[in-house]
């Protein structure tokens, strides 16, 4: 039993493709919690999906193109890439945009917090290794042998986002 349809409850539901009973309860009347959005009169409110980081390019996959590759929707999907990842702002102290390249916001970190560098290379080689899908030792994105081998049932019966 999965409760709640929303990213996570969609995501686990598709156990069912792997052969097993599957039942998604959601009190809504709409399935995708944050994916989903509302309307006020002639206004359209997104409840808080704006976008996806981790989805990578085609030819460089992340972890969620990879997931939606394999639950079979990546097809239906049109994948938008951004060349702004972030922008913190803290009135008249800081303005920092992150381009979506890793070099281009380590410098952006460096040019904002000067001689910072040596302590957001690693971070961002972290962030790096774990989710690139190229860099683990399985073939499961993020996952360790064991928990690759147990996925292995859900992989067998496969299917920024614009919203």
């Amino acid at each position: 039993m999965v409760i709640g349809a929303g990213n996570a409850g969609l995501t686990a539901a598709t156990l069912q493709r792997a052969g097993l009973r599957t039942l998604l309860a959601e009190r809504h009347n709409v399935p995708g919690g944050c994916a989903t959005c509302f309307r006020r009169g002639r206004f359209e409110f997104e409840t808080a999906l704006h976008q996806l980081s981790g989805v990578g390019l085609e030819v460089q996959p992340y972890t969620l193109r990879w997931l939606f590759e394999k639950l079979g929707v990546a097809d239906s999907l049109e994948f938008v890439q951004e060349h702004d990842l972030y922008r913190a702002v803290v009135p008249g102290r800081h303005d920092v945009t992150l381009p979506a390249d890793r070099a281009g916001a380590v410098d952006a970190l460096e040019e904002a917090f000067p001689s910072n560098r040596a302590r957001v290379e690693p971070f961002f080689a972290f962030a790096r290794d774990v989710t690139e899908p190229s860099r683990h030792t399985t073939s499961t994105p993020g996952c360790s042998r064991s928990q690759a081998s147990s996925l292995s049932a859900v992989r067998s019966g496969s299917t920024s986002i614009r919203s």
